[in-house]
Formats: structure tokens, sequence, C-alpha cells
């Protein structure tokens, strides 16, 4: 027995099941099994090119890598409101700033038949710096690393700064700034501070002191008291030859090991000192 769509009158084919009563074309139009949004905000940093998705902002590393995120911002949104519906494939063309994007859903309706379906999303691109480059903007920050050494090198130096700059709280530096002794980290939040200090004693192995300390306090409106996180990381790399006051005693280094170092006095009197006793005894 043949079987009409009820509602356009079309005849039953292989390539053309007839489902619920209606043909795959007129049962995706009275049925609408897809909810696809009419238009959609996208919202990013003209500096850094991170989008703001639900409140948060996520950080892109390449043009690719931003196009896709905003596909998905897209995509994401679809929702299959039918159980005889299954969503086989999503595809999404769209440019840079092009106010619309074509997303092709390939579905398939009760396992009987396979539909492609073309949907036009409108697309409102909004320019807002992100809190890291508003900050950055303005110059202002929260916390310093200051990172010193016993002696300057800067081989270490540089690794050091690649280091930082590899990690994921690149995105918090709001300015790296050289000096004679070393360079300043500084950064928008003090937790961030902390665990980059925590990041580089533990990725350089090299003996190193820490010192905290707050300055440029404020007072805010309800009179409470705030400053800028101050944390001074010095690496002690000393080497042989170094001159260096240990408790209050005037020493040469004689013998760095990994474990121990050897300092010789004036007297030719050799001492030897465990590095962690070294460290916390030198003088600042």
């Amino acid at each position: 027995m043949v079987r009409f769509c009820a509602r356009c009158g079309v005849e039953e084919a292989q390539d053309r099941p007839i489902i619920n009563g209606l043909c795959p074309q007129c049962y995706i139009e009275t049925k609408s099994p897809i909810y696809m949004p009419n238009d959609i905000e996208v919202v990013y940093c003209p500096r850094c090119y991170s989008l703001k998705i639900r409140g948060r902002w996520i950080p892109v590393s390449s043009y690719e890598d931003f196009m896709e995120r905003v596909s998905t911002l897209i995509t994401s949104n679809i929702k299959c409101r039918d159980g005889n519906v299954k969503i086989l494939s999503v595809k999404t063309k769209l440019e840079f700033e092009e106010p619309k994007a074509v997303v092709t859903l390939t579905i398939s309706l009760a396992q009987k038949a396979v539909s492609v379906l073309d949907y036009v999303v409108r697309i409102k691109w909004r320019r807002s710096l992100c809190p890291t480059c508003f900050r950055r903007a303005g110059g202002t920050f929260s916390a310093v690393i200051q990172v010193r050494f016993f002696n300057y090198d800067i081989r270490l130096v540089n690794k050091i700064k690649d280091l930082v700059l590899s990690r994921e709280f690149a995105n918090d530096i709001i300015e790296i700034e050289d000096n004679k002794w070393g360079f300043d980290i500084k950064v928008n939040s003090p937790f961030v501070a902390k665990r980059i200090v925590d990041v580089l004693r533990r990725s350089i192995k090299i003996p190193s002191r820490v010192v905290e300390s707050v300055g440029d306090i404020r007072r805010r409106r309800d009179g409470k008291r705030y400053g800028k996180l101050y944390l001074s990381l010095r690496f002690i790399n000393v080497k042989q030859g170094d001159y260096v006051v240990y408790r209050g005693r005037a020493y040469t280094v004689s013998v760095v090991g990994e474990k121990e170092v050897i300092l010789r006095d004036s007297d030719g009197r050799k001492v030897k000192v465990k590095i962690s006793e070294f460290v916390g005894g030198l003088k600042r």
C-alpha cells in the first residue's frame, strides 16, 4: 500500500520515507525539531582577542583558535527538540566581523532519512577591553615580583622570562621591567604573583630566598587600608671566588656543591655550610 504525506500529498519513496504521516520536508517544517538562535553577540577584546563567554574571559592562541571558539559559541546554542531527530554533524561558515554566519546541520529523521539544513545566524560583534588589557592600558598593577640575582647572568634572566611568559598566567602580567640587578614582573593579582614565585622556585634549580612586603599603602572609601604586594625573589647563584658576608663575617666562596658550599675566611680557614643554611645566613 502506497503512503502519502498528509500535508503536501507527495508519495512515499525509498529516499523520501513517511514519518508520522509526513514527508521529511513537511516533518521539518511543521515540527521545527531544531532550535537555532536568530542572532548572537560575540564580545572580544580588541587588543588580545580574548573572548567573553558566559561571563569569563577566555584567552586564544591564534586566529584559528579565535574563530573556532566563536563557532563553538554559536553552535552551543543549538538544541534538538524532537526525539525522532538526531544531529549528525554541524558546520559553521563565518568570517571575522562579518554580520552573519551560515550553520549547516546534517540530521537523521527517525533513522529513516537524512536531511541537510542551512540556517543563517546574525552576529553582533562587540569590542570590550578584557580586565588584563584594561589594566595594561592604565598601567595599574596589584603586585610586583622583584627578581634579583647574586650574580647577574643574562642567560638565566632570559630563561626565567621565557618560563614566565610561556605559562598559563602570562595574560596576568602587566609589564616586565628590566634593571641592572634583574627585572620586575608587574601583575594584576597578588595570588598570581605568589603562583609565579612558586613556579620559579620549583623550576629553577638554584637556591633562592623570598622576602614579602606591602607598599604604596592607601585607604579605600570604607576606611580600610590596602597596598601593593612586593615579593623579592633572589637567586643565590654564587660561584667560586665570590665575596660574601655570611652571618656577619666576610668569606670567599671556595667551592659550590649541590648540597653545600665551602667558604674561606681571611685567615685561610675553611667552613662547610649547607645550602639551606647558607641562603638563610647571607647578608641581604
